[in-house]
């Protein structure tokens, strides 16, 4: 099951409905069933026949891929606001593949699934990482132009125009504050 409302925060509801749509595709995907087939162990004579050529043996597992992805249903069996249930079954001859795909493919999709959202999530926070960076550096750069300016006219400006500034200076004094309680021992 997929619970929607937990999805929502960490990824949007975009990327939920975006899960939703590609979900049988995914999970029914070449990629996905040959990881399931050599996790299941079916490539191991291809792979450990040397005589066979390389398109041969591609043309084999794409066959046993093929075989799997015939006999694999895939289908929603709820789909609501609250909650997903996805229903995966294999049918087969053998009790043993027909119970081992279907887990083995949850668990192939599951993975890739987080893979691809933690790579996602990594990309994002690295550009976060880079623009609060531009910003602290541009923050910087106003308030020692308002410093520099504050040093020409020290004389000129009445108290109450230095208590605004004052105020203006005190968000980088609570960063600059934050940030060494942040790297200080205590912080960590």
């Amino acid at each position: 099951t997929l619970p929607e409302q937990a999805l929502d925060g960490v990824t949007g509801s975009e990327r939920l409905e975006q899960i939703r749509r590609t979900l049988v595709q995914g999970m029914s995907g070449r990629e996905i069933i040959a990881a399931v087939a050599e996790d299941m162990g079916m490539f191991e004579k291809l792979d450990a026949d040397e005589d066979m050529s390389d398109e041969r043996r591609a043309a084999a597992k794409n066959q046993i891929v093929a075989g799997i992805q015939a006999n694999l249903e895939i289908r929603w069996d709820v789909q609501s606001r609250e909650v997903d249930l996805v229903s995966v079954s294999y049918t087969s001859s053998d009790p043993d593949l027909a119970y081992k795909i279907p887990n083995l493919l949850v668990m192939e999709y599951t993975e890739a699934t987080k893979h691809d959202t933690l790579r996602e999530l990594s990309e994002s926070m690295n550009f976060l990482d880079r623009n609060v960076d531009n910003f602290k550096r541009l923050m910087d750069l106003e308030i020692d132009k308002k410093i520099a300016l504050e040093t020409e006219y020290v004389g000129l400006i009445d108290d109450q125009q230095m208590d605004i500034v004052r105020r203006h200076m005190q968000p980088k004094a609570d960063r600059d504050a934050f940030e060494t309680h942040l790297d200080s021992p205590r912080g960590k």
